[in-house]
């Protein structure tokens, strides 16, 4: 699926189209691939827990920053059925962080000496 898209990229490049028209089609097909992979794991997940209230999703690091990308996000969002209910959309206090600090809160968790101080 992405080849298609990197392929109508450079064609739209090629042609002299606006560079900011490739880059939004781009960040669509991203999002959307994300957005149906998100779907369809929760989906296949046999003890999904039942949660009594909708949850909200984060965004955070670097592919988030550009402007409009939550807007977008929201706008693609609509167009997928989730299996749990989603309140909300909004990015993280410092997305780049964010990140940084959930990959090293999920490596704590998997070896708990890693964050041990001598």
């Amino acid at each position: 699926m992405l080849d298609k898209l990197i392929t109508r990229v450079d064609e739209l490049k090629e042609s002299g189209s606006n560079l900011e028209n490739a880059l939004m089609m781009y960040y669509e097909e991203l999002i959307r691939t994300l957005l149906n992979k998100l779907s369809d794991i929760l989906a296949s997940v046999e003890k999904l827990p039942k949660l009594s209230k909708s949850i909200p999703i984060v965004l955070a690091g670097g592919t988030c920053l550009p402007n409009g990308f939550k807007a977008k996000f929201e706008q693609l969002l609509k167009e997928v059925h989730m299996p749990i209910g989603i309140s909300s959309v909004r990015l993280a206090n410092d997305p780049l962080r964010t990140t940084t600090m959930g990959a090293l809160i999920s490596a704590s968790v998997r070896d708990d000496n890693l964050l041990t101080v001598s």
